[in-house]
């Protein structure tokens, strides 16, 4: 085990060095690959090396009844409303346009749909697993309050997404919603499933229902930028 201040350094160190391989760094996906052999063998060593300690607490074998996911079950439709309301107002022919997607080449564009989501669900998988299960169990170890520490899991994860205007304050308060409900004091509630599942729903929903000129097909860092020079 690290001391907090030793936590706290190296969390800094692998934020920086994620940002930075987004940004400027070249081999990226080098920098990629080797960040997360290198979380994920701090996560192991974090754990006592005990495969059952790893999976309790990353969400990975979750014991939580129905009842006790509700609660940001609720709080996900209520936010996917508000974005569905904002596209209302700004794309209002967004349900049209996608239910003619589906039905002008069905079964195929179903399939393409279904295929988007759990490719979606497996990438949100990955994100939910290093953003709580690395960032958000080791800040919570070093300050050890619950809602700051989602707090700053969630602005550390919407710092990830510059510079895109959507995704940002998406990102701060789904990943501050998702982080909160991860760190439960009951490790055996913690489910990182669930957890991927809503993520990846309300990306979609933000994907297929806002305007693509506000979050540019989704893209952060320097994509957001090219995309706009190719789309012009």
């Amino acid at each position: 085990m690290l001391s907090p201040i030793a936590t706290t350094i190296e969390l800094i160190a692998v934020f920086l060095i994620v940002n930075l391989a987004m940004w400027i760094l070249p081999y990226k996906l080098f920098f990629y690959l080797s960040l997360s052999l290198y979380v994920g063998r701090r996560l192991w060593l974090t754990n006592g090396t005990s495969w059952k300690t790893l999976k309790k607490n990353l969400g990975l074998s979750p014991k939580d009844s129905v009842i006790d996911r509700l609660p940001v079950i609720v709080i996900s439709v209520f936010f996917g409303r508000i974005i569905t309301l904002i596209a209302e107002i700004y794309n209002p022919d967004f349900l049209a346009n996608f239910f003619s997607f589906i039905q002008n080449n069905f079964p195929v564009n179903f399939a393409l749909f279904a295929g988007n989501l759990l490719g979606y669900s497996i990438w949100a998988l990955f994100q939910q697993i290093i953003l709580n299960g690395y960032f958000g169990n080791q800040i919570n170890s070093v300050i050890n309050k619950r809602f700051i520490s989602a707090l700053i899991t969630g602005l550390l994860f919407a710092i990830t997404h510059l510079p895109n205007p959507v995704l940002m304050p998406v990102t701060f308060f789904g990943g501050t919603l998702c982080s909160y409900f991860f760190l439960n004091p009951n490790k055996q509630l913690r489910n990182v499933y669930l957890l991927a599942l809503l993520h990846a729903i309300l990306g979609l929903t933000v994907s297929y229902s806002l305007p693509n000129d506000w979050h540019h097909n989704m893209r952060v860092g320097p994509g957001y930028y090219t995309y706009e020079k190719q789309n012009r």
